[in-house]
């Protein structure tokens, strides 16, 4: 069984100034609340009843979920409670919390594999822009944050018609209705954010020019790329024809990109294709990591490979096989269906049973995915690049860099 608490806000949501916010706060309130006053009693509280916990940031949506036995369910669902809407928020932890997250920040630097991912969205959508900003903020904005800005935007943001509350597991309704009247009780309504600033009016956006290039020199053993474009945002219909279209490309072992940069050619050990869609934006993505050497090879390879990307009839069917295999596997896991349903409800106009899901997939023809494809790909459309290694603007490897 999971219990899941997703509040409608993330890194998109911040003022610039405040970058961060939401990942530092995700933080806090694990330092203690009302009835659990330290962050080892908290802690103790979770373990006491054997429970996998954790909380996560992403752009959009700020997540704190605990999965335990069916037994436990009332005890998960205070546990929600306190985190969320009972929190201590100690000052006199302020400081101690800016050094651990910075210390996050410093391991996603020196990983590369983990940070090309940034790299890429800031350059596709654009540095400074919500969402072209690491979630995670700035050395400056850590160092810098306040005790009441954590309050305010908690406040802000962090209210019922803002969140959703869900249950996965062996639970009945009524009884989770309940409990939850009784953990969070009345819950007050969201004050004003007069300081937000959405996506869609941002203002002085412009977006980054198709075809951009981000290298960033370090003396690593390998290349770390990221190439790919805008594509279209998550309610889309088109969504399942481009799940499709990225699982044929690169989104399992019998892929083009798979069977072809790696198995093939021994250009990298991991290479793979995925699309990544937010309520106002969306793009696609080829990530790989590659010998220095060889990263220019391996662009001139994958840009052959999406170039002449035509998806044949068994790929299809085999690609429709393979996502209707893991969506039953998914379909297992509480973890996952709470996460979906929470999803949906935020996010989407209704929720997307597991039927839906696989009856759209069923349906998706082959003229709709390669027109999809050449939409995309086709006519030599530019892709960015995001680089992470010893090489320079073109992918040359720069042996003698200082």
């Amino acid at each position: 069984m999971t219990v899941a608490y997703i509040v409608k806000t993330g890194s998109k949501n911040e003022d610039p100034a405040e970058a961060g916010v939401s990942h530092f706060l995700e933080h806090f309130v694990f330092k203690g609340t009302k009835k659990f006053s330290s962050s080892k009693e908290v802690m103790r509280a979770m373990d006491s009843i054997g429970a996998e916990y954790n909380a996560s940031t992403s752009k959009e949506a700020t997540t704190y979920w605990v999965k335990t036995a069916s037994d436990n369910l009332s005890k998960a669902v205070e546990m929600i409670g306190e985190l969320v809407y009972k929190p201590l928020l100690p000052g006199n932890l302020l400081d101690q919390e800016k050094g651990t997250i910075l210390q996050e920040m410093a391991m996603i630097e020196d990983h590369p594999m983990s940070k090309i991912g940034d790299t890429f969205e800031t350059l596709i959508f654009g540095a400074g822009t919500p969402l072209g900003r690491d979630i995670i903020g700035t050395k400056e904005t850590i160092s810098n944050m306040k005790l009441q800005q954590l309050a305010d935007y908690r406040l802000r943001r962090y209210a019922p018609e803002n969140s959703v509350l869900v249950v996965a597991g062996g639970v009945k309704a009524g009884e989770v209705v309940k409990l939850a009247e009784s953990a969070f009780g009345k819950l007050p309504e969201a004050a004003s954010d007069k300081n937000y600033k959405s996506y869609n009016n941002y203002k002085n956006y412009s977006p980054p020019e198709a075809g951009g290039r981000q290298i960033e020199f370090r003396k690593t053993d390998q290349v770390h790329l990221e190439m790919g474009k805008k594509a279209f945002k998550r309610q889309d219909p088109r969504r399942y024809a481009l799940s499709l279209l990225m699982t044929v490309l690169g989104g399992n072992a019998s892929s083009r990109l798979f069977q072809i940069v790696r198995e093939k050619l021994g250009l990298a050990y991991y290479v793979h294709s995925g699309s990544t869609r937010y309520e106002e934006d969306g793009y696609v993505a080829i990530g790989a990591g590659v010998a220095p050497g060889k990263a220019r090879e391996a662009e001139a390879e994958i840009l052959k490979i999406v170039r002449g990307l035509k998806v044949t009839a068994d790929e299809l069917s085999e690609a429709k096989g393979f996502s209707l295999g893991h969506l039953a596997l998914a379909w297992e896991e509480s973890h996952y269906i709470a996460g979906h349903l929470a999803d949906n409800f935020l996010f989407e106009k209704s929720i997307r049973t597991r039927q839906e899901i696989e009856r759209n997939l069923k349906k998706v023809s082959l003229n709709e995915v390669n027109s999809l494809s050449e939409s995309l790909f086709g006519n030599s459309q530019p892709l960015s690049l995001a680089a992470i290694g010893p090489v320079d603007n073109m992918l040359y490897f720069l042996s003698n860099h200082d």
